[in-house]
């Protein structure tokens, strides 16, 4: 009996040991560090809940102001405090990890402004060596906010200052999200004048706080050894590799054919013999805030950046990236379909070279439709593809009626909602730059597309963007999805796709005035002005956009995968036409669509807007929109807010003269 009890004992203890252990954490608002908001919730709080995770931890995070957060541990209320910096005083009542990247803390200055501006006593001399900390820089470092530095850099703007000290990181980030119009107007003067680590806190009054604070540092130095914990840093900005000589770095979108082209680049590299690269491949979002940040603050982090059409002529009327010189008689520019040379070019020069191109169209599962008597129209309007989505919904068996972008993003559910706020008739700005959102277009728009979502896609939308909904579909997991016609070769792939044989394709929908949702779009590959590379960048990106560079996927993949919407010669291909069943139907669509207006005032799409200000908008409107599907905010609620966020951005951009001042 005894013998049984032990045994019985032992096996309930093992189970108490292996379920996982939760801590209670209290956290602090530090963006971009830690957020409580959004899907890229910061670098440290990546590394942080990877390396519990990987020790066999579970996380209650709450937020709560600093103080608060940091009383809550000191008297046990809480286990852990994040992020923390280390004080004697604190270190009473509080145990520290090892350090992990923290804050930078510089003088930051209006580009040509000549280094003689700084404090003789504190100029920054060149060469490695970092500053010691001062007791004043501290005061910056991990307390620096949002709110006070964009008062500092508006006064800095304003040249009531000759140049401020702020956090890099939070500098680079709010100028990136309230401040576009100072991107690339900004220098941090390198090496920084302070760095202070971070350190996650645990209370002294947990009795096994020795114990989980061993445990998480041991996690953390395995992600440092096998290089996880510097690929997030690299993500998110907080920490960039200098390369010399020959080796390119290349800063490109997490998709399915950037990351084939990753595979095989050392056919490039063959014949080039010394020459190396550094691929960063990054998810959308944080690829586009990495290189506007890097703009922002005038580092060279890239040599290639990938980039869009709009992006390009911002890009290059700015001199943030490199005229091309004349490509190579074998590459064939005037293979490149029409709008793509022309979107890719200010000034009669080439600026950017096209690795795909696409539109949106409507993909729709034949056997889901044909099971229910169902027709698809060759050109459907949204009320009926309201319609059909309704009759396909089924969610007990794993199929939702329509799967839409809610992921937050000017590139991702902005994009997609801006879409359908086009077939609505709508525009973002009248002849005066003041903000549409609140007219009766975009508030029709919104509430049908925030109803589609929510009655008929599948649960938590919100965090599904272009390749969430993508494996979705090719899971067999939506009846309907409106995106881009790229995603036409993976989900008509047997290897990747569930759904393959069962995929049908129709235009992009109308609304009753006849307008599309179709955009056009293409991620191409651009040189930084900064890079000293450019000769060896464009032959890298003549390779990759090339005819050789499509026979060779089709060699190693196969037709279909070969990279779609940049050349007609692949649309002429009869191997190609016969791999792909959708090739004459998109190529339709790319040789077909409507000129877009030039001035930016007219248009309701963030991808045919050309102002610097358009990735602020779009991110702001998106987060917003988030908002809704969440169900923390109204549609009204969140178009009063996105006017009002978005008329401040245009008016410290200097849109208004006449307007009463924004915060």
């Amino acid at each position: 009996m005894s013998l049984c009890f032990v045994f019985l004992m032992a096996i309930l203890s093992a189970d108490a040991f292996s379920a996982p252990r939760i801590l209670k954490v209290a956290a602090q608002e530090s963006s971009p560090y830690i957020s409580k908001f959004g899907e890229e919730r910061g670098y440290f709080y990546e590394i942080v809940t990877r390396a519990f995770a990987d020790a066999g931890y579970q996380l209650d995070i709450q937020f709560y102001p600093s103080l608060r957060a940091t009383k809550m541990v000191q008297t046990g209320e809480r286990d852990i405090l994040i992020p923390s910096t280390f004080t004697e005083a604190d270190a009473e009542v509080l145990a520290y990890s090892r350090p992990l990247n923290g804050s930078s803390a510089g003088y930051i200055k209006l580009k040509n402004t000549p280094d003689s501006v700084l404090p003789t006593h504190n100029r920054v001399l060149s060469g490695p060596k970092t500053p010691p900390v001062s007791e004043d820089h501290l005061q910056v470092i991990g307390k620096s906010n949002s709110d006070k530095t964009i008062q500092l850099l508006d006064m800095l703007n304003q040249k009531r200052v000759p140049y401020i000290i702020a956090d890099k990181l939070v500098a680079a980030d709010v100028v990136v999200s309230k401040r576009p119009h100072l991107v690339g107007k900004l220098e941090f003067v390198n090496p920084p004048l302070s760095q202070i680590d971070f350190h996650v806190a645990f209370s002294k009054k947990n009795p096994d706080y020795k114990f989980v604070l061993d445990a998480f540092d041991k996690a953390l130095e395995t992600m440092k050894r096998n290089g996880s914990y510097e690929k997030i840093l690299i993500r998110y900005g907080a920490q960039t590799v200098q390369e010399t000589g020959n080796t390119l770095v290349i800063g490109t979108v997490a998709n399915v054919d950037m990351k084939l082209l990753e595979e095989l680049s050392p056919q490039f590299l063959k014949s080039r013999p010394g020459v190396h690269i550094r691929w960063n491949i990054i998810e959308e979002n944080l690829l586009r805030k990495r290189i506007f940040s890097n703009i922002a603050m005038n580092d060279n982090a890239f040599d290639i950046i990938t980039i869009g059409q709009n992006e390009t002529r911002v890009y290059a009327k700015k001199g943030w990236i490199a005229p091309l010189a004349p490509t190579a008689v074998s590459y064939d520019v005037n293979d490149l379909l029409p709008f793509l040379r022309k979107d890719l070019s200010v000034g009669g020069k080439l600026f950017a070279l096209p690795f795909y191109g696409e539109s949106s169209m409507t993909y729709y599962r034949q056997d889901l439709f044909k099971a229910k008597s169902l027709v698809m129209p060759a050109q459907p309007t949204y009320s009926e593809i309201r319609s059909l989505a309704s009759k396909v919904h089924d969610p007990k068996a794993g199929v939702y009626g329509i799967c839409l972008r809610g992921k937050a993003g000017w590139g991702e559910n902005s994009a997609s909602i801006t879409s359908m706020v086009k077939a609505f008739g709508g525009r973002w700005f009248d002849e005066d730059w003041q903000p549409q959102l609140m007219s009766s277009k975009w508030h029709d728009a919104v509430h049908f597309y925030m109803d589609l979502a929510k009655e008929f896609g599948p649960p938590d939308s919100y965090r599904n963007g272009y390749n969430e909904n993508l494996k979705l579909f090719a899971e067999g997991h939506c009846g309907i999805w409106i995106d881009a016609t790229v995603a036409a070769s993976f989900l008509t792939d047997k290897t990747h796709s569930l759904v393959a044989q069962s995929v049908g394709f129709a235009a992009s929908p109308q609304h009753k005035a006849g307008l599309s949702t179709n955009w056009k779009w293409t991620w191409a590959f651009a040189i930084s002005s900064m890079s000293p590379k450019k000769a060896l960048a464009q032959e890298f990106m003549e390779w990759a956009t090339s005819k050789e560079y499509i026979d060779l996927v089709a060699a190693k993949r196969g037709w279909l995968l070969a990279p779609p919407g940049t050349r007609t010669s692949t649309y002429k291909n009869p191997k190609y036409l016969s791999a792909a069943p959708f090739g004459k139907f998109v190529y339709e669509i790319l040789t077909s669509l409507p000129k877009i207006a030039s001035d930016s005032r007219s248009n309701a799409q963030l991808v045919e807007m050309d102002v610097t200000e358009f990735p602020a908008l779009g991110n702001a409107f998106g987060s917003h929109m988030s908002d809704v599907m969440k169900g923390k905010s109204t549609v009204e609620e969140a178009l009063q807010l996105s006017q009002r966020e978005v008329k401040s951005i245009m008016y410290h951009s200097g849109y208004y003269t006449n307007t009463p001042a924004f915060r």
